[in-house]
């Protein structure tokens, strides 16, 4: 099997259980690694994930994984894991979970005279990010000019 062809069989299979937990996948990774494939998955959810959520989803994926051979059928090393704090916010999914959160925001381009930005995440919708620059502006940024977000600490 392809690898792009295991990896989107291994999502299918993974992703209802991390819904039925609560948790989105952020990215998944699988690559070579000796004798054995890394398959890296790291996770996020609504208040952020501990140990303990890394621990419990790495034994249940684990048990899903082995229960379907016809899937992933060589040895196999499973990380799961957080993106961490400091990770680019790039989709729109990343500025939501980060609402009320200060950022700064770098743009593909010039938008109003400038190519970068700081404030407060106020909103997200499907096409803009509003960014509330100051107690009076709150600028609307188009998401597809956004090169990346970070989170100001």
């Amino acid at each position: 099997m392809f690898e792009e062809e295991k990896k989107e069989k291994i999502r299918e299979l993974i992703l209802p259980f991390l819904e039925t937990q609560r948790v989105e996948l952020v990215e998944m990774d699988l690559q070579p690694r000796g004798r054995s494939l890394l398959l890296r998955f790291l996770v996020e959810k609504q208040g952020g994930i501990t140990l303990e959520d890394c621990v419990f989803l790495n034994e249940e994926i684990g048990t899903i994984l082995d229960h379907h051979p016809e899937v992933i059928n060589e040895p196999y090393i499973l990380e799961v894991s957080s993106p961490g704090l400091d990770r680019p916010l790039t989709s729109e999914r990343d500025f939501v979970r980060n609402l009320g959160k200060t950022v700064r925001i770098i743009l593909k381009e010039l938008w109003e005279g400038k190519q970068e930005y700081k404030g407060e995440i106020y909103d997200v919708f499907p096409d803009k990010l509003l960014l509330k620059i100051s107690s009076e502006k709150i600028l609307p940024l188009p998401l597809e000019k956004i090169e990346r977000g970070e989170i100001v600490f």
